[in-house]
């Protein structure tokens, strides 16, 4: 059960650090702090 949980936690850290590097390269040059979710 413990390797399980690591990898579903990598998994999550991997789609957040994913999203939010899309979301910062989506922002940049525009000026626009503005958080769309």
């Amino acid at each position: 059960m413990f390797p399980h949980n690591v990898i579903t936690y990598m998994i999550r850290a991997t789609a957040t650090m994913s999203f939010y590097a899309a979301f910062i390269a989506n922002n940049q040059g525009r000026g626009s702090n503005s958080a769309f979710f």
